[in-house]
Protein backbone atom coordinates (compact mmCIF):
# COMPACT_ATOMS: atom_id res chain seq x y z
CA UNK A 1 0.00 0.00 0.00
CA UNK A 2 2.89 2.59 0.89
CA UNK A 3 4.00 1.64 -2.32
CA UNK A 4 1.11 2.35 -4.06
CA UNK A 5 0.92 5.50 -2.71
CA UNK A 6 4.63 6.30 -3.26
CA UNK A 7 4.60 5.37 -7.30
CA UNK A 8 1.36 8.12 -7.09
CA UNK A 9 3.61 10.73 -5.13
CA UNK A 10 5.78 10.81 -7.77
CA UNK A 11 3.71 11.01 -10.46
CA UNK A 12 1.56 14.12 -9.23
CA UNK A 13 4.85 15.11 -8.29
CA UNK A 14 6.53 14.47 -12.21
CA UNK A 15 3.12 16.52 -13.61
CA UNK A 16 3.96 19.61 -11.49
CA UNK A 17 7.15 19.70 -12.62
CA UNK A 18 6.68 19.53 -16.19
CA UNK A 19 4.06 21.94 -15.35
CA UNK A 20 5.93 24.12 -14.21
CA UNK A 21 9.19 23.64 -16.71
CA UNK A 22 6.47 24.36 -19.42
CA UNK A 23 5.03 27.97 -17.69
CA UNK A 24 8.19 29.04 -17.10
CA UNK A 25 9.47 28.72 -21.03
CA UNK A 26 5.90 30.20 -22.02
CA UNK A 27 7.43 33.78 -20.48
CA UNK A 28 8.27 36.73 -22.21
CA UNK A 29 12.16 38.01 -22.34
CA UNK A 30 12.49 41.57 -20.32
CA UNK A 31 15.45 42.93 -21.83
CA UNK A 32 16.81 45.83 -19.82
CA UNK A 33 19.88 45.74 -21.95
CA UNK A 34 18.01 47.78 -25.32
CA UNK A 35 15.63 49.52 -23.55
CA UNK A 36 15.83 51.77 -20.59
CA UNK A 37 14.49 55.07 -19.54
CA UNK A 38 16.02 58.05 -21.79
CA UNK A 39 16.04 60.39 -19.23
CA UNK A 40 15.89 58.86 -15.78
CA UNK A 41 13.65 61.53 -14.60
CA UNK A 42 10.00 61.00 -15.52
CA UNK A 43 7.82 63.49 -16.23
CA UNK A 44 4.93 64.77 -14.30
CA UNK A 45 2.12 63.56 -16.44
CA UNK A 46 1.00 60.81 -18.58
CA UNK A 47 2.03 61.22 -22.51
CA UNK A 48 -0.41 60.72 -25.19
CA UNK A 49 1.53 61.78 -27.81
CA UNK A 50 4.82 63.26 -29.47
CA UNK A 51 6.05 64.35 -32.62
CA UNK A 52 9.70 64.70 -33.89
CA UNK A 53 10.45 67.60 -36.28
CA UNK A 54 14.01 66.08 -37.14
CA UNK A 55 16.01 63.95 -35.21
CA UNK A 56 16.85 65.93 -32.39
CA UNK A 57 13.72 68.50 -32.33
CA UNK A 58 10.71 66.40 -30.50
CA UNK A 59 7.52 67.47 -28.41
CA UNK A 60 5.34 65.20 -26.03
CA UNK A 61 2.27 66.09 -24.51
CA UNK A 62 -0.29 64.67 -22.59
CA UNK A 63 -2.14 64.96 -19.26
CA UNK A 64 -2.54 67.70 -16.68
CA UNK A 65 -1.39 69.94 -19.33
CA UNK A 66 1.52 68.16 -19.89
CA UNK A 67 4.32 69.82 -22.82
CA UNK A 68 7.51 68.63 -22.83
CA UNK A 69 10.35 69.73 -25.22
CA UNK A 70 14.13 68.10 -26.42
CA UNK A 71 16.26 68.92 -28.65
CA UNK A 72 18.58 66.42 -28.06
CA UNK A 73 16.52 63.38 -29.44
CA UNK A 74 14.69 62.62 -26.29
CA UNK A 75 18.16 62.59 -23.93
CA UNK A 76 17.14 65.69 -21.91
CA UNK A 77 13.82 67.16 -21.06
CA UNK A 78 12.28 70.57 -20.20
CA UNK A 79 8.73 70.53 -19.33
CA UNK A 80 6.06 72.14 -17.76
CA UNK A 81 2.02 72.74 -17.59
CA UNK A 82 -0.22 74.54 -19.84
CA UNK A 83 -3.24 76.57 -18.49
CA UNK A 84 -5.83 78.25 -19.81
CA UNK A 85 -9.50 79.52 -18.93
CA UNK A 86 -12.61 78.03 -20.11
CA UNK A 87 -15.54 79.36 -21.32
CA UNK A 88 -16.87 78.74 -17.96
CA UNK A 89 -14.12 80.49 -16.47
CA UNK A 90 -12.55 78.30 -14.81
CA UNK A 91 -8.82 77.88 -15.15
CA UNK A 92 -7.70 74.24 -15.94
CA UNK A 93 -4.79 72.14 -17.42
CA UNK A 94 -6.16 70.09 -20.02
CA UNK A 95 -5.36 66.47 -21.65
CA UNK A 96 -3.51 67.23 -24.70
CA UNK A 97 -4.34 64.06 -27.44
CA UNK A 98 -2.18 64.98 -30.35
CA UNK A 99 0.69 68.03 -30.90
CA UNK A 100 2.18 68.69 -34.83
CA UNK A 101 4.90 70.07 -35.60
CA UNK A 102 4.44 72.35 -38.86
CA UNK A 103 7.48 73.56 -39.16
CA UNK A 104 10.64 73.64 -37.15
CA UNK A 105 9.39 77.04 -35.11
CA UNK A 106 5.62 76.67 -35.76
CA UNK A 107 3.79 73.78 -33.43
CA UNK A 108 0.11 72.87 -32.46
CA UNK A 109 -1.50 71.16 -29.72
CA UNK A 110 -4.57 69.78 -29.07
CA UNK A 111 -7.28 68.26 -26.47
CA UNK A 112 -9.86 68.58 -23.68
CA UNK A 113 -11.70 70.46 -23.47
CA UNK A 114 -11.54 72.46 -26.55
CA UNK A 115 -7.95 73.29 -25.97
CA UNK A 116 -5.50 74.24 -28.42
CA UNK A 117 -2.09 75.50 -27.87
CA UNK A 118 0.55 77.41 -30.18
CA UNK A 119 3.99 77.65 -29.97
CA UNK A 120 5.98 80.04 -32.80
CA UNK A 121 9.59 79.66 -31.31
CA UNK A 122 9.58 75.89 -31.67
CA UNK A 123 7.99 74.86 -28.27
CA UNK A 124 9.88 77.45 -26.10
CA UNK A 125 6.46 79.05 -25.01
CA UNK A 126 2.64 78.66 -25.61
CA UNK A 127 -0.59 80.59 -26.38
CA UNK A 128 -4.26 79.76 -26.55
CA UNK A 129 -5.72 79.63 -29.97
CA UNK A 130 -9.72 80.32 -29.64
CA UNK A 131 -11.44 77.42 -31.82
CA UNK A 132 -15.44 76.98 -32.46
CA UNK A 133 -15.26 73.31 -29.74
CA UNK A 134 -14.17 76.06 -26.74
CA UNK A 135 -17.54 77.60 -26.31
CA UNK A 136 -19.06 74.06 -25.51
CA UNK A 137 -16.18 72.33 -24.15
CA UNK A 138 -15.75 69.87 -26.77
CA UNK A 139 -12.45 67.59 -26.58
CA UNK A 140 -10.71 68.14 -29.72
CA UNK A 141 -9.36 64.78 -30.46
CA UNK A 142 -6.80 65.34 -33.61
CA UNK A 143 -4.91 68.23 -36.01
CA UNK A 144 -3.36 68.50 -39.36
CA UNK A 145 -1.88 71.55 -40.80
CA UNK A 146 -0.64 71.47 -43.87
CA UNK A 147 1.19 74.72 -43.95
CA UNK A 148 1.95 77.72 -40.81
CA UNK A 149 -1.58 79.23 -41.95
CA UNK A 150 -3.92 76.06 -43.38
CA UNK A 151 -5.22 73.28 -40.34
CA UNK A 152 -7.91 71.28 -39.77
CA UNK A 153 -8.55 70.16 -36.17
CA UNK A 154 -11.37 67.01 -35.25
CA UNK A 155 -13.42 66.08 -32.06
CA UNK A 156 -16.65 65.42 -30.80
CA UNK A 157 -20.00 66.91 -31.72
CA UNK A 158 -20.05 70.07 -30.94
CA UNK A 159 -23.38 71.19 -33.08
CA UNK A 160 -26.77 70.75 -31.23
CA UNK A 161 -28.29 68.60 -34.24
CA UNK A 162 -24.83 66.61 -33.51
CA UNK A 163 -23.79 66.19 -36.69
CA UNK A 164 -19.56 65.92 -36.99
CA UNK A 165 -17.79 68.29 -38.20
CA UNK A 166 -14.33 68.85 -39.41
CA UNK A 167 -13.49 72.84 -38.40
CA UNK A 168 -10.16 74.33 -40.91
CA UNK A 169 -8.11 77.70 -40.62
CA UNK A 170 -6.70 79.43 -43.13
CA UNK A 171 -5.15 82.19 -40.61
CA UNK A 172 -3.11 80.06 -38.11
CA UNK A 173 -6.28 79.88 -35.66
CA UNK A 174 -7.47 83.24 -36.00
CA UNK A 175 -10.95 82.29 -37.85
CA UNK A 176 -12.01 79.12 -38.37
CA UNK A 177 -14.79 77.51 -41.05
CA UNK A 178 -16.36 74.26 -41.06
CA UNK A 179 -17.14 71.16 -43.52
CA UNK A 180 -19.37 67.81 -42.90
CA UNK A 181 -16.88 65.19 -41.45
CA UNK A 182 -15.98 62.10 -43.11
CA UNK A 183 -18.29 59.11 -42.86
CA UNK A 184 -16.83 55.91 -40.85
CA UNK A 185 -16.69 56.73 -36.88
CA UNK A 186 -12.58 57.65 -37.61
CA UNK A 187 -11.47 60.06 -34.64
CA UNK A 188 -7.93 60.31 -35.06
CA UNK A 189 -7.39 59.86 -38.58
CA UNK A 190 -9.84 60.97 -41.36
CA UNK A 191 -9.94 61.89 -44.89
CA UNK A 192 -11.44 65.26 -45.98
CA UNK A 193 -12.32 65.51 -49.53
CA UNK A 194 -14.49 68.77 -50.69
CA UNK A 195 -14.51 70.76 -53.80
CA UNK A 196 -12.56 73.18 -52.68
CA UNK A 197 -10.00 71.57 -50.26
CA UNK A 198 -8.97 68.13 -51.40
CA UNK A 199 -7.05 67.46 -48.32
CA UNK A 200 -5.56 64.59 -46.51
CA UNK A 201 -5.46 64.68 -42.33
CA UNK A 202 -3.80 61.76 -40.98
Amino acid sequence: MIKYYKGILKFLLTIILLHTSSLLFAQGYYNTTNWKFSNPKQFGFTVLDVDYFDNNNVIAVGSDGGIAKSVDGGSNWTYGPFTFVTAAGTLTKPTFNDVHFINSNIVYAVGSPGAMAKSVDGGVTWSFITTPLFARGRNINTCWFINKDTGYIAGQHNTPDSLPKVYFTRNGGVSWDSIAAPTGGKSRIGYVNNAAQDTKIS
